[in-house]
């Protein structure tokens, strides 16, 4: 396999959101009205049959002690995937996710990756106090790659 193309977001900005809307810690689906969204990366893929890979990382803190992060496509409600941590000691902790996904089209197609909590404030690229550290270095990012599978 070689890579095509890569598309990426990546954001140093620390943001402080109280009034995020909480990630429920049930059998029901991360939701787009759910946590905070920390960017997008839009790719049109070269081939129907190629393959997309997507690696997300999120450094944030929150209240709640159930972190998530999810991959969303375009207007979808549900997520594409979810990566889940159980976060005992309320400290700040980067979450990763990979997902792949067959391109099936050549059309353009936006993925969003959103990160909550099942309670209290969240904080990107920074601590739950609403302050930064290491001096705005702190980074979050989503890499889309798109791999040409051998015929």
């Amino acid at each position: 396999p070689s890579i095509r193309q890569t598309r990426f977001h990546q954001t140093t900005t620390k943001t402080f959101n109280d009034t995020t809307p909480t990630v429920s810690i049930d059998n029901e689906p991360f939701r787009n009205s759910e946590g905070i969204e920390v960017g997008t990366v839009t790719i049109t893929p070269t081939s129907a049959t190629s393959t997309l890979k997507m690696t997300v990382v999120v450094n944030f803190d929150s209240d709640g002690d159930h972190h998530v992060i999810g991959i969303f496509k375009d207007n979808d409600v549900n997520a594409k995937a979810v990566s889940y941590f159980q976060n005992s000691d309320n400290t700040a902790r980067p979450m990763t996710l990979q997902y792949f996904e067959d391109s099936g089209s050549t059309a353009a197609r936006t993925y969003k990756y959103r990160c909550g909590a099942n309670g209290g404030d969240v904080t990107i690229n920074g601590n739950n106090n609403d302050n930064d550290v290491y001096a705005g270095a702190l980074t979050s990012s989503m890499v889309i790659e798109e791999i040409i599978n051998p015929s």
